[in-house]
């Protein structure tokens, strides 16, 4: 009697060689990654990464870049909430150690010098005529109002800072648009010949940041 055939199954339930090679070149990608992402992080260029991992086109070092930046996108989404109210309270406690700062350095400062001098204490009459020796201590108390160290207040002024930027409460900063060199205002009223000019020179420009 012949074997059923099960669909996507060869005869004893044995899977297709083409599956079984799929699931090694997943597993050979994954591993792959883990490589690019390691290079990419000590700096490595897109070139040098697909020297070391073995791959022929800087194309395929740019997907798996891309997806190891996905995937780190979102673990670290979940974490942001998290990690805003960590940074928020420990800026509030650097701020509320700088205005108490603040507040000590505007204090009277008290300063107290002491001056001695030896002297000879003398007594009794006759055979009973004694000599000791002592000292006189003199102390001046001095007290200098002072007006605040400004430091504490720049310290607390970063905090706020600081503060304002992880809240997104900044107004929108504009920014002027320049050439691709980033050195020269962009110009407007662009011929045809200068707006390509421009363009090749973006995409020129984009292409050796992609392959190093």
């Amino acid at each position: 009697m012949p074997a059923k055939h099960v669909e996507g199954k060869r005869p004893h339930g044995r899977p297709p060689r083409k599956k079984h090679e799929d699931a090694v070149n997943r597993v050979e990608l994954t591993k792959r990654q883990i490589e690019v992402s390691e290079l990419l992080l000590r700096g490595n260029t897109y070139r040098q990464i697909a020297v070391a991992v073995k791959v022929k086109s800087t194309r395929t070092v740019h997907d798996d870049v891309q997806h190891v930046l996905a995937i780190w996108r979102e673990e670290h989404q979940h974490n942001i909430d998290e990690w805003i109210a960590l940074e928020l309270e420990r800026i509030g406690r650097v701020e509320s150690e700088a205005w108490e700062g603040w507040e000590r350095s505007k204090k009277a400062a008290q300063t107290v010098a002491v001056k001695t001098a030896k002297l000879i204490m003398r007594g009794g009459r006759g055979k009973d005529r004694y000599e000791l020796p002592g000292e006189q201590v003199e102390k001046t108390e001095t007290v200098k109002e002072q007006v605040g160290d400004a430091r504490f207040l720049e310290l607390a002024l970063k905090c706020t800072e600081r503060r304002c930027v992880l809240l997104g409460l900044n107004a929108p900063e504009k920014i002027a648009p320049t050439d691709p060199t980033g050195t020269k205002e962009w110009g407007g009223n662009l011929s045809d010949e200068e707006r390509a000019a421009r363009a090749a020179a973006l995409y020129d420009a984009a292409r050796t940041r992609r392959t190093g």
